[in-house]
């Protein structure tokens, strides 16, 4: 497939994502009042659990400290809080973290496509980031975020830009641990035997 028609598909397919899971209504698709498991579109649960965790900012505190106890790493906590800099409602915070959490998955789409391109491989598979889990986990939790920083930081490590990849690994590692991970093939393409 030609390369300019394949990105054009990927983005008329991004509109679509987004026009599906960018709805500012809750309940625009599907009427569904669960209270347990999880709804198809705007699975709102983790939103709140970030709301609550974010609410060191209202209450102008310090995070992690005895009265504002978090369990998310120092990056991720500052990612999630940035729509609650903006808003209290939850609506609103709800919206603009999807919003956020949109730009990371078309950052991420443009640095998978590099990363393709760079490696020579075959552009068919960033298919793979319209499965219904990546998508999920792209707007219902924060995981597109981190995702993104680690592609970035692997991109950068290819084109032999080793310190800002190892500052951009330092970054992920504080919005996930699971970032660490690639450290030790890092360090073993770097020193040699």
């Amino acid at each position: 497939m030609n390369e300019k028609i394949f990105i054009i598909s990927v983005g008329i397919l991004s509109f679509f994502v987004f026009f599906i899971f960018f709805n500012l209504t809750p309940d625009f698709w599907f009427q569904n009042k669960v209270k347990n498991g999880i709804r198809l579109t705007r699975d709102t649960a983790d939103y709140h659990i970030y709301f609550f965790r974010t609410n060191w900012i209202e209450k102008k505190d310090i995070p992690y400290t005895n009265k504002s106890i978090q369990e998310y790493p120092q990056i991720a906590l500052m990612f999630i809080s940035i729509p609650r800099l903006l808003s209290n409602n939850f609506i609103n915070f709800s919206n603009i973290l999807i919003l956020m959490l949109g730009i990371c998955f078309l950052l991420l789409l443009l640095s998978t496509l590099k990363l393709l391109k760079k490696l020579n491989k075959n552009f068919n598979y960033i298919w793979l980031l319209f499965l219904p889990s990546f998508l999920y986990f792209t707007f219902y939790r924060f995981d597109i975020f981190p995702a993104l920083l680690v592609q970035l930081t692997i991109l950068l490590f290819l084109n032999k830009k080793y310190k800002s990849s190892f500052v951009l690994l330092g970054i992920a590692v504080l919005t996930k641990w699971y970032a660490i991970l690639i450290l030790p093939a890092f360090l073993a393409y770097l020193i040699p035997v």
